[in-house]
């Protein structure tokens, strides 16, 4: 699985709903920690460093920021963004055959290519490539 199919599993499964917050240091004799909350106890938060005030408060607070709302919002705006750049790959792609068309010639091979006189095909033909590799590099990216 990757990691936003568990994500998605974990949230199917049913966690607390939020809001969750960070209720604070407990001074507790021998194991002093933090504690989210919601309608109940969420976690007890300790740090790496034993009674590391600082690192106990920063590890409640994001584990009550990331709540099940905000890790399904943050899922549909991925996969929203993930559809606009498959989108946008399509155009671009649709827009390099056009530029193609209205630039090139049939070359010796048979293959319609921009000639390399066409200095604004040629150029125009490399801005859509960059732009190819840039989206294909963050959806590969994205997936792993």
């Amino acid at each position: 699985m990757d990691k936003y199919t568990d994500l998605r599993a974990a949230l199917e499964a049913g966690p607390t709903p939020g809001p969750w917050t960070n209720h604070g240091r407990i001074p507790q004799p021998g194991l002093p920690h933090s504690s989210v909350v919601a309608k109940t106890l969420i976690a007890r938060v300790y740090s790496e460093a034993f009674g590391d005030a600082g690192q106990e408060t920063a590890n409640a607070n994001l584990i009550a920021a990331a709540n099940p709302e905000t890790i399904r919002d943050l899922l549909a705006e991925r996969d929203r963004l993930r559809s606009a750049l498959e989108v946008a790959r399509i155009q671009i792609e649709l827009d390099m055959d056009a530029l193609i068309v209205s630039h090139g010639v049939i070359n010796s091979m048979g293959v319609r290519a921009i000639p390399k006189e066409d200095a604004l095909g040629r150029e125009g033909l490399h801005e859509y490539n960059k732009t190819l590799e840039f989206i294909n590099s963050a959806l590969a990216q994205e997936q792993s």
